[in-house]
């Protein structure tokens, strides 16, 4: 709900505090159960006399667990908001962020439950929407973007009848929608099964289940259940869920059948992003490779596991872990990418960009997964080389310009339709169908959502 009117100048010169977390974050900021309840803020940075600017609203990403909007990368001092406005905000993680339960849909007046967090990033954009000129921005250049699990929740407030007209563009940093398909019930449970779950391991099964979940301690709700802080974490998921309400279908039925706010669309991927999330594998030797491509593709529900093996060799990548990755990346990141794009294309128009630079101070990681944030938002300033500072510019001039729903990016020019993707390093440049023989063949294995 929208914050209660206030008598006089209510001063907001302070980074608020992070939501409770589930889960620990990727780099080690903030921990499971840090955070407050009384979190819901949002950042703006903008230049001084900022006027008639475009509009740039993140969503960060954690898993739906985990991050903020308030962390250094986004906030300190972003060279992003010398020529826009730059939004950022918290939205409720966890079960405290998307939990469903029989009695919420209940007491909801149209018999749903879950997408508290989602519901606080719509609030969150609509706000920013109506006061668009009042923070020195304009209203018809408005960017939606969002990486990782920030990503899921834009694609998926892209296909929400709710957020039609809130935004002019969306941009997608390795993460799309196509997995957000639980139902709210039925089936092998849904989310409030799980909500039911949660409500018993805290000990408050039966008839006031809700009541008693409301006597709890945050930090009691966000430890009842292990939450998946990872892809690769054993534990429970709470996300976006197809709750009835602000999603009435998969996201992804809509954008296959262009169902969905049809503005200009970028979706993209890091070239390595698996390594930030299989760290300790241990995958050493073709064997050890062999078996864990295996394992993965048949739960996946890959049939042609021997062919799955060819693809995806030690000789091929380098080493049996980077083969792993390639995978990893392919199958969680890379190819959805791909798949929404062209999905897209015949209703919106729609780019892509591959993110390929290694920064210097993670090289084992590669381009791992969030490694090209600090570069969009401008926050490494001090430490960028030479080309790292050319390539943080262009960046951040092209998400800029996206805005406005004809993106460029300095130095190349228009930023191209279809499968020809810009190339994101020190040198920009553009790379034809990435990826393009590993997707086919997962998408044959069934693995894309949306194909006929």
């Amino acid at each position: 709900v929208p914050a209660a009117p206030w008598e006089g100048v209510r001063e907001a010169d302070e980074i608020g505090p992070p939501c409770v977390q589930a889960a620990d974050s990727a780099f080690g900021d903030l921990s499971a159960g840090d955070g407050e309840e009384d979190c819901l803020s949002l950042n703006i940075m903008r230049p001084e006399g900022a006027s008639d600017l475009p509009i740039l609203f993140f969503i960060h990403g954690g898993g739906h667990s985990s991050g903020s909007g308030g962390s250094a990368t986004f906030v300190d001092e972003p060279l992003l908001a010398e020529g826009a406005v730059v939004v950022t905000h918290n939205y409720r993680l966890g079960p405290l962020g998307f939990l469903a339960h029989p009695e919420l849909s209940a007491e909801s007046g149209d018999d749903a439950s879950g997408n508290q967090g989602l519901w606080d990033s719509l609030l969150a954009l609509r706000w920013v929407r109506d006061n668009a000129e009042a923070l020195g921005g304009d209203p018809e250049r408005i960017l939606l973007f969002g990486e990782s699990a920030g990503a899921v929740s834009a694609c998926a407030l892209m296909a929400a009848p709710a957020a039609a007209g809130l935004f002019s563009s969306v941009l997608l940093e390795s993460g799309t929608c196509l997995g957000v398909d639980d139902p709210l019930r039925g089936g092998d449970g849904g989310g409030e099964a799980l909500g039911v779950a949660l409500a018993e391991a805290l000990g408050c099964g039966g008839a006031e289940s809700l009541s008693c979940m409301r006597g709890a301690s945050p930090e009691a709700v966000m430890a009842a259940l292990p939450i998946a802080g990872s892809f690769i974490d054993s534990g429970y998921d709470f996300g976006p869920i197809v709750d009835g309400a602000l999603l009435d279908r998969p996201p992804a039925e809509r954008i296959a059948e262009g169902d969905f706010s049809p503005a200009p669309l970028i979706v993209g991927a890091n070239a390595d992003e698996a390594t930030l999330f299989t760290l300790g594998l241990p995958i050493e030797t073709e064997d050890q490779l062999e078996s864990w491509l295996r394992s993965v593709g048949l739960l996946l529900g890959i049939s042609d596991r021997d062919q799955l093996v060819a693809l995806y060799t030690a000789e091929a990548y380098g080493s049996p872990k980077d083969a792993f990755d390639a995978f990893f990346t392919d199958a969680v990141f890379a190819c959805p990418a791909r798949w929404l794009q062209a999905a897209a294309a015949p209703y919106a128009e729609s780019r892509g960009y591959w993110f390929t630079h290694v920064n210097r101070f993670y090289e084992d990681l590669g381009a791992f997964h969030g490694a090209e944030l600090v570069f969009v938002f401008g926050t490494l300033d001090e430490w960028y080389t030479e080309g790292e500072a050319r390539m943080s510019e262009a960046m951040r001039g092209a998400w800029t310009s996206a805005a406005g729903g004809a993106p460029s990016v300095p130095g190349l020019g228009d930023w191209p339709l279809g499968d020809t993707w810009i190339a994101w390093s020190e040198t920009p440049g553009t790379v034809e169908a990435v990826r393009a023989e590993t997707c086919s063949f997962l998408e044959e294995s069934g693995l894309n959502p949306l194909a006929p």
